[in-house]
């Protein structure tokens, strides 16, 4: 141990530690032996009782000190997971509303869909009979211009000899 201006290092505050755990130990001969080895140990360091009393006292507020420290650091980590949580609970409203729009406008596009499905055939058989009437009144408008563009023939043959059988006749 050192003096009162020296703090103790590592290596000696844990013999410390032994030597106090040995004094309050059950066997009053390791207690009364580590007791002697304590007060040997002091006055070869010149550490006085009030020395070790202060000693004990700041070991102590050190350890309340780190405890205080530690309890804030926690606090400190817990408040930023309570921050993380409330970011993703924000996140995750928002999504859930981006994929209720979605899910709206995948509706309102198969409504769509379908109602352009249902009218496509309709369409097609509109196509068809127009198609068809288109081909028949072609055909008819045909027919009616080649009959009167050209003016009946009679064949003359045919006339002569259907008066010669009706002379004959007779």
């Amino acid at each position: 141990m050192a003096k009162d201006s020296h703090p103790l290092d590592q290596k000696e505050l844990r013999l410390l530690a032994d030597i106090l755990a040995l004094v309050l130990d059950d066997e009053a001969g390791q207690a009364q032996a580590a007791l002697d080895r304590l007060r040997h140990r002091a006055r070869q360091q010149e550490i006085s009782g009030g020395s070790f009393k202060n000693l004990i006292i700041s070991l102590a507020e050190t350890s309340a000190g780190s405890d205080t420290l530690l309890k804030k650091r926690h606090e400190l980590e817990i408040q930023r997971y309570k921050d993380v949580m409330e970011e993703l609970a924000t996140q995750h409203r928002n999504l859930q509303r981006h994929v209720a729009l979605l899910e709206r406008d995948n509706q309102i596009i198969r409504y769509n869909h379908s109602q352009q499905h249902d009218i496509l055939p309709w369409q097609r058989i509109r196509v068809i009979i127009a198609l068809l009437a288109g081909i028949l009144l072609g055909i008819a408008a045909s027919q009616i211009v080649h009959n009167i563009g050209s003016a009946q023939k009679i064949d003359r043959a045919l006339c002569f000899t259907q008066s010669l059988s009706h002379n004959n006749s007779q």
